[in-house]
């Protein structure tokens, strides 16, 4: 999310070991679930409880609710005057793509540990609007259909939650269902079966997505995934920190960094999944200014069949994962985590790849709706 300190993609919170955080006084010892000793400082300590409680007080987002929201609002603003304009309106009852581009999260509020129930009432400002006895009975019905109808990975605890992203190592040119870390209900395949709904087909199996309506809201949120590059591309690392392929000879899970969650920046201890997540306020939908909508405009329509277009687009949003995760150096293996270091001018090129993917994120989610409902 932007500027939210989660747990991208699963709930778990990571230590980094002995050497992540340098020498202070007052140290304290942990145990992580593997046995081994973490050490912390008292200032890390704190630091470190800090993000305990954002991790089990917040969603796993993609680019969080300001950027699915500038990725909504640029659609809307392309979309103004056309009949695809007007089906949004008819399907979603009022809501813009703006405000409905946040719900594929706030159905993460749905506990499935005792029963189902929503339990992230007036947590979270933007999931508010869908807080109402009805949008929480439609949030755990998402959740019910769509929670043991895969093969879950071992991080994560309901299958929904896999459908926003793809584990596409870096050293692959494009995205492809046979690699590792692409699978039957990754992002490229959720983004098509809620396309295949709303062009009036059924949702493809795993996916169970009811109708047109909550077609609409998963589109509107995985348009956005799809251009988060640490949702399509991940690196993979031996426990020396080494980058390794997993598409050469025995896959070892151990070396899944998990789209960049199982890496703590050095020394701060974020990791870097979150760090591409806290997007600057000038990237939120209320600083959209003229030339956002320019380039947005100026985005090329993608060749093929719709339903074609996720594949195509997680390839692109490949080469900017590539743009990310390359120019890093990764420290060895500490507990759960791996250190990672970032170049003096990484920053600048982080913002200069956020800028494009969002607006061309907004302008590829009006220009599936246009193709839906020309």
């Amino acid at each position: 999310m932007f500027a939210l300190p989660a747990v991208d993609r699963s709930d778990k919170v990571l230590l980094p070991g002995p050497s992540g955080f340098g020498k202070n006084s007052g140290v304290r010892t942990l145990s992580s679930n593997t046995g081994d000793p973490i050490i912390m400082s008292t200032t890390c300590l704190r630091l470190f409880f800090a993000a305990c409680l954002g991790a089990f007080a917040i969603h796993a987002h993609a680019w969080g609710p300001g950027g699915h929201r500038t990725v909504g609002a640029i659609a809307d603003a392309l979309l103004v005057g056309t009949h695809a304009a007007d089906q949004v309106k008819a399907v979603l009852g009022g809501l813009t793509l703006a405000e409905a581009a946040v719900w594929a999260d706030c159905v993460k509020g749905v506990s499935t540990a005792h029963g189902f129930h929503y339990g992230d009432v007036g947590r979270y400002p933007e999931c508010r609007g869908f807080e109402t006895p009805e949008g929480e009975a439609a949030m755990v019905d998402f959740v019910r259909r769509n929670h043991a109808n895969c093969v879950l990975k071992t991080s994560e605890d309901s299958c929904h939650k896999e459908y926003h992203y793809s584990d596409i190592a870096i050293q692959r040119a494009e995205y492809s269902g046979d690699l590792t870390g692409a699978r039957e209900d990754d992002i490229v395949h959720a983004l098509t079966a809620a396309i295949l709904v709303l062009k009036g087909q059924p949702a493809p199996a795993p996916f169970q997505f009811k109708d047109r309506r909550e077609a609409l809201l998963l589109l509107a949120h995985y348009v956005g995934d799809i251009h988060q590059p640490l949702h399509v591309g991940a690196v993979y690392l031996s426990a020396s920190g080494k980058v390794v392929d997993p598409d050469r000879g025995h896959f070892s899970p151990a070396t899944d960094t998990r789209g960049g969650n199982d890496t703590l920046l050095s020394p701060a201890g974020e990791n870097l999944h979150h760090h591409w997540d806290e997007v600057p306020s000038s990237m939120t939908a209320s600083k959209i200014g003229a030339s956002w909508m320019t380039l947005a405009r100026s985005t090329p329509l993608t060749p093929g069949a719709v339903e074609n277009w996720p594949a195509k687009w997680a390839s692109e949003t490949l080469t900017h994962a590539r743009q990310a995760l390359q120019p890093l150096k990764f420290g060895a293996k500490r507990g759960n985590a791996w250190s990672v270091t970032l170049p003096p001018d990484y920053e600048t090129t982080m913002n200069s790849i956020r800028k494009a993917e969002l607006i061309q994120a907004g302008a590829r989610l009006a220009q599936i709706l246009e193709a839906i409902w020309p």
